[in-house]
């Protein structure tokens, strides 16, 4: 609430929006900006900074008004969408301008429209003064429609549908120019706490039978390298679906999640940070590294490390120093170990074996399985990415003294003569 007083009683902020609203008046009418409909497509969005999860303005998706003054927020119904026009309109406070943030903002809730919800068009009217939202509109794909009736005035209208916002970012994406995908913003319900709805979905696809079949599987007795771990039974794919859904959560949201107890929680924030990590530009990478880092303790099973470590230190440290990894090699963690060695899997990848090498090197008198198949696992990459030379001279130094299990694994996609030679 301090967010919209804050905006709707600054008269810079109201100038170009019909002035400034008193806060009684505010307050009053707060229940209806929390108001959605169309099964959430339409309604009202809080900016928020992804780094920081501090508020930088709204932007809605609203039925536009024709002759009169103010929205019709009595066709915001929760299962239907409005019968009329929606329009996008944006709200941000006097700190955050001049940041590029309603382009980014503006371009995520087009997103939104399109891939996430039924709308086929979006509009949008402005004060003919107002030439910054022009700029706006222009650059995120709108088209001027000439003047238009809308909040009972003649205003100049724009207007977007979804072949033409499709077929622009195929254009986009074939010509490089992919732009800033919501690099500093993300969005939230008003009023509403995202983490908090991310779990329901993920509760939603709960598998009773699957959980009690995965605690078994990740070893989570007493004992076990997964021991007291907990899950719902969601699988993967639709874990995957969950992140793509809610890969706006900001960093300290994230680092909630991350923390959880639950599996699937901690692995669904490792899906959206490599979203966001890929998405990003440096140094919200750095950042998300940093999160990542930070929280490394809480990646404590083998698939929470497979599934991120390759995509994240494995990228990021490309061109950087990869002295962490040989620390998280020699750490007593077991999981920490497997970090530093299936890191190494984003330079295999790339045609770069040197370290993967050294640190496979350093785990060969490793005692755990799961350090035994992960060094075995990255040696056979290495072997199968047209470099069999490196693998060779590597098991030529090592084959007798290797472990069984990481020498297998190591051998898998070599001839028959060849793997009989090494398993004599």
């Amino acid at each position: 609430m301090s967010l919209v007083i804050e905006m709707f009683t600054d008269e810079q902020v109201m100038q170009y929006a019909g002035g400034t609203t008193l806060k009684k008046k505010i307050v009053g009418e707060m229940q209806m900006y929390t108001r959605r409909g169309g099964n959430g497509c339409v309604g009202v969005w809080c900016i928020c900074d992804q780094t920081t999860g501090a508020s930088l303005g709204s932007i809605a998706l609203l039925p536009l008004p024709t002759d009169k003054d103010d929205t019709d927020w009595g066709q915001l119904i929760e299962d239907q969408l409005p019968a009329s026009e929606i329009e996008i309109g944006y709200f941000l406070k006097r700190s955050a301008w001049g940041n590029g943030y309603a382009t980014e903002a503006a371009e995520r809730i087009l997103r939104f429209a399109f891939e996430d919800s039924p709308l086929g068009e979006v509009v949008a009217v402005i004060d003919p003064r107002n030439q910054s939202s022009r700029r706006v509109l222009e650059k995120i794909g709108f088209v001027s429609t000439g003047t238009r009736l809308a909040y009972g005035e003649d205003l100049p209208g724009f207007q977007i549908i979804r072949e033409d916002w499709l077929a622009r970012q195929e254009l986009c994406s074939h010509a490089l120019l992919i732009y800033s995908r919501y690099q500093s913003v993300c969005f939230s319900l008003i009023l509403c706490m995202t983490v908090g709805k991310l779990k329901n979905s993920l509760k939603n696809l709960a598998e009773p039978k699957r959980a009690e079949a995965l605690l078994r599987f990740f070893q989570t007795q007493k004992g076990g390298y997964g021991e007291g771990d907990q899950f719902l039974g969601v699988t993967v794919p639709n874990q995957r679906k969950v992140a793509k859904k809610f890969d706006t959560l900001t960093s300290p949201d994230l680092k909630k999640l991350l923390q959880s107890s639950i599996h699937e929680h901690r692995l669904t924030s490792l899906f959206i940070i490599i979203r966001q990590f890929e998405q990003g530009n440096q140094k919200q990478k750095k950042q998300l590294i940093d999160l990542y880092k930070k929280n490394l303790r809480y990646v404590n099973n083998w698939d929470l490390v497979d599934s991120s470590a390759p995509y994240l230190l494995g990228s990021f440290l490309r061109t950087r120093s990869k002295n962490i990894l040989y620390q998280y090699a020699r750490s007593p963690n077991l999981w920490r170990r497997r970090v530093g060695i299936l890191s190494t899997f984003g330079f295999i990848r790339q045609g770069e074996y040197k370290d993967a090498l050294a640190i496979a090197n350093i785990l060969l008198n490793d005692e755990h399985d799961l350090i035994h198949k992960a060094v075995g696992w990255m040696l056979r990459e290495i072997g199968k990415n047209n470099n069999k030379e490196e693998l060779v001279a590597f098991l030529e130094k090592h084959y007798d003294t290797m472990p069984r299990t990481m020498l297998r694994y190591a051998i898998e996609k070599l001839n028959q003569k060849e793997r009989a030679y090494y398993m004599k």
